[in-house]
């Protein structure tokens, strides 16, 4: 059997258990020899380094490329039977903690992939409602799998407006691509008849008593969406 790196950067023998069923007396090393003590004290440290591992990923999303082919095995074994741990597609894995958050990293679970629409009003705090999924824009000509977890709505759109407007923001830590607020509320213009006139007053509203607010890019965005005549008519009563 031939060596192979461990967890902990050293290098010891693999049984067919992992490194934590590896026994050093069928090693050949006598119970109290030198060599028998610093091999136990090195599988010790292979189990606490794998347990450092899955406290790690608690706070994160695990990509199989982010492992060596090794350390992945390894790591699949110490979560196949830790209820704590879902696997959201193939090659993806996360703790329940994380997708218990208000936000997860969606750029591993949905590269490229923007939030908008009830996500981005969310997290601008432009509305009360509250978003029963992730709601993500993707061009409209690409095919992406689902994950298991978390809930995801796909918002398709044209390639000469799915970079408009975007910015990359922090939310929870995780560096997030969103809709700024002027693009987030020409879409709740566009999408008035879906989500509700009442729903997109409220956005407006809110947006219009935000400080920092630019109303000239406000109206950019609404002529390259086309929703620019009847913005202006929601201005002209709100203003």
């Amino acid at each position: 059997m031939h060596p192979r790196p461990s967890l902990c950067g050293s290098t010891t023998m693999q049984s067919k258990n992992g490194c934590r069923g590896a026994v050093g007396l069928q090693m050949g090393y006598k119970k109290h020899d030198k060599k028998y003590r610093n091999y136990k004290l090195m599988q010790y440290f292979c189990v606490v380094k794998i347990n450092v591992t899955l406290m790690i990923i608690k706070d994160t999303i695990i990509q199989a490329r982010d492992l060596s082919p090794a350390d992945y095995r390894r790591f699949l074994r110490e979560v196949h039977d830790n209820e704590s741990y879902v696997k959201i597609k193939n090659g993806l894995y996360a703790s329940l903690d994380v997708l218990a958050n208000d936000w997860v990293d969606i750029d591993k679970i949905i590269p490229g992939g923007i939030l908008c629409h009830y996500s981005a009003w969310h997290f601008y705090g432009m509305t009360t409602q509250v978003p029963d999924s992730f709601h993500i824009a993707i061009d409209r000509n690409r095919k992406v799998k689902l994950p298991y977890m978390p809930d995801i709505t796909l918002v398709y759109q044209s390639s000469n407006i799915l970079e408009l407007g975007v910015q990359t923001v922090l939310a929870d830590d995780f560096s997030i691509r969103i809709y700024d607020r002027e693009r987030s509320v020409c879409d709740a213009v566009k999408y008035r008849n879906k989500i509700g006139i009442d729903v997109m007053s409220e956005i407006l509203n809110t947006y219009l008593k935000y400080e920092g607010r630019n109303l000239d890019r406000l109206l950019k965005y609404a002529a390259t969406l086309r929703v620019q005549s009847i913005l202006k008519r929601y201005l002209e009563i709100m203003l």
